[in-house]
């Protein structure tokens, strides 16, 4: 068993690049948000830059990204005085956390960060088509992959995709590159502790494919050489 362990350890450190454990705090962090409402927070930041006239300078950037994630193809969005987004839209005594809309789309999400997928999104689909007769979208943007059949046969009973953030950020975080040219005002370093903040929360920060695969491969081995690693300091 010595061996074997001995094995591992010498695995893990041929590893190329492995990621350095950043425990800097985030700002958001620093906050210590509520954990409990952190969605709501989370839906808030979103909506501010979503709206294409705010302050931060982005346009129509945010929607953009989520409509080339849609696949979609026509431009729905010229006029972006038409384009309203609301927060916690009121669905029949239950609220969908984000909508976007105009005269030529809507788009309503449901946002996931830590709870699990048990909303009516019956009641939120009803809501969402009374804005618009064509071109809608049901989103669920989630931390992590909807990955249980349960929550997966809601979504597509109801016509909902699933997007993660990390999806979502790595269509976004390109086109602000592109758009400020390396300049950062405020609202992006806002928006970078925000992605921060929400990529340690799901371990994209630290994981990489190979090391992934490192672990998935010799788990049963790894939680071994801890439970004895755990008794030997207690």
């Amino acid at each position: 068993m010595i061996f074997e362990f001995d094995r591992l350890i010498k695995k893990f450190d041929s590893l190329p690049n492995l990621p350095k454990v950043n425990l800097e705090p985030t700002y958001l962090e620093i906050c210590k948000y509520p954990y409990t409402r952190f969605e709501e927070i989370c839906s808030r930041i979103l909506c501010f830059y979503f709206s294409p006239l705010k302050e931060h300078g982005f346009g129509d950037l945010f929607i953009r990204s989520i409509m080339e994630l849609l696949k979609v193809q026509k431009e729905l969005f010229l006029n972006l005085n038409e384009i309203k987004v609301i927060s916690e839209e009121n669905a029949e005594g239950k609220r969908l956390d984000i909508l976007i809309y105009s005269q030529k789309f809507a788009i309503g999400i449901e946002n996931k960060i830590t709870a699990n997928l048990y909303n009516p999104l019956d009641t939120y689909k009803n809501r969402i088509d009374l804005y618009s007769k064509e071109n809608v979208y049901y989103i669920v943007l989630s931390l992590h992959p909807i990955v249980s059949k349960v929550e997966k046969k809601l979504m597509v009973d109801n016509s909902f995709i699933n997007i993660t953030y990390k999806q979502f950020f790595e269509v976004v975080i390109p086109k602000i590159k592109l758009l400020n040219k390396g300049k950062k005002n405020s609202y992006i370093l806002y928006l970078e502790d925000f992605i921060k903040t929400l990529f340690k929360m799901s371990g994209q920060e630290l994981i990489d494919n190979e090391l992934s695969d490192f672990f998935n491969d010799n788990s049963d081995t790894i939680e071994h050489l801890i439970q004895l690693y755990n008794a030997f300091t207690n």
